[in-house]
């Protein structure tokens, strides 16, 4: 393993400008029986993983990942496994984020929570992860973008209909947007902290041009996308205030209604919005040991709900358990992890936790 940052060169060492940070793990270097456990170490932060025949567990995988602001970027070869993405993980961890992909070699194909596809070299493939999947991977090379919802989401005129889908790379965007994702990846070790949130800003307007299968004024460039994304962090900022609702916010951005509701029509409306962030925000909160001292009707108040058994009922729909096995399975999580004892996780294991 090895991580940090690295510089290039600009004629002396006051002009020196750090390149993004790294981070690496390759199980070769590890006995083939350990191989496995590492590699669940190391994806468990977002995925359950099980060797497709007993033989892959001992095949060597390695990881590059470098960390672009609030994004991730890694470079992937790993032997053919099974990854789940389950409810119980969802409500466990609360990842709000988007992984969209890119094949060098291999297959993956989606085994459950989306329409059944196969993801050939070249084709993108995007996982959601506040959404149960299933998938089963050859042997594989890819290279991935891990980035937070509230950052792509603004672009995209669904922003929830995106999990386990499949982008074929005869389309042209999604040919474009693959490249990209490739070169990317090979300009990572040379590219400067300081130019990582300009190049990830236009990655994202590509991709998502590629997702909504045209580009528009939203993936292009145009206001539309940063007015939502200004609304989508004032909701965020003031997610437990009881009052919270179109009209705050019409008057906080001076927006008629009509306007406010079409901004908002791509993801749902804004009264969807602002409850599935409350629900969300609930998550956290029942997984969070700063947290134990709130009541499940203390929490579901914050939430905007009056009686706890509507609470429980609407958070068992939204992430199949209900608040109080969320908040017991976190517990058991966290005393699971202090009688482990291990050492520090990777780096990307803090840079993934901490989109969250």
């Amino acid at each position: 393993m090895q991580h940090g940052d690295a510089a290039i060169p600009g004629g002396g060492p006051d002009t020196e400008r750090p390149v993004l940070p790294h981070d690496s793990l390759d199980t070769a270097d590890l006995p083939p029986e350990r191989r496995l456990d590492a590699l669940r170490e190391a994806m468990g932060v977002l995925l359950d993983v099980v060797p497709t025949a007993p033989e892959e567990g001992t095949r060597p995988a390695r990881f590059d990942a470098w960390l672009m602001g609030p994004a991730l970027l890694a470079e992937v070869t790993c032997p053919s496994l099974r990854y789940t993405r389950s409810s119980g993980a969802i409500a466990r961890d609360g990842r709000d984020c988007l992984m969209i992909q890119v094949y060098r070699e291999g297959n993956s194909r989606v085994l459950d929570g989306a329409p059944e596809s196969v993801v050939a070299p070249g084709d993108l493939m995007i996982t959601d992860f506040a959404q149960p999947l299933a998938t089963e991977e050859t042997a594989i090379r890819n290279v991935s973008l891990l980035v937070p919802r509230d950052r792509l989401a603004p672009l995209l005129r669904d922003p929830d209909a995106h999990g386990g889908r499949r982008i074929a790379a005869d389309r042209p965007l999604a040919r474009l947007a693959g490249a990209h994702l490739l070169a990317l990846a090979g300009e990572a070790p040379r590219l400067p902290v300081a130019e990582a949130e300009a190049v990830l800003g236009g990655t994202l307007q590509l991709l998502a041009a590629a997702l909504n299968g045209e580009a528009d004024a939203t993936t292009i460039g145009g206001v539309r996308g940063s007015v939502v994304r200004e609304i989508r962090a004032y909701v965020d900022a003031h997610i437990r205030d009881p009052d919270l609702g179109p009209e705050r916010i019409m008057g906080a951005f001076q927006l008629p209604r009509s306007t406010l509701y079409r901004l908002f029509q791509p993801h749902g409306g804004i009264v969807r919005h602002i409850q599935r962030r409350r629900m969300q925000r609930a998550l956290a909160d029942l997984s969070s040991p700063l947290c134990n001292h709130r009541t499940v009707a203390e929490v579901g108040a914050a939430a905007g709900y009056a009686h706890q058994h509507d609470f429980i009922r609407a958070f068992r729909n939204a992430f199949g358990l209900t608040p109080g096995e969320v908040r017991s399975q976190a517990r058991q999580d966290g005393r699971a992890r202090w009688a482990r004892g291990r050492g520090a996780p990777q780096p990307w294991v803090e840079w993934i936790r901490a989109m969250s």
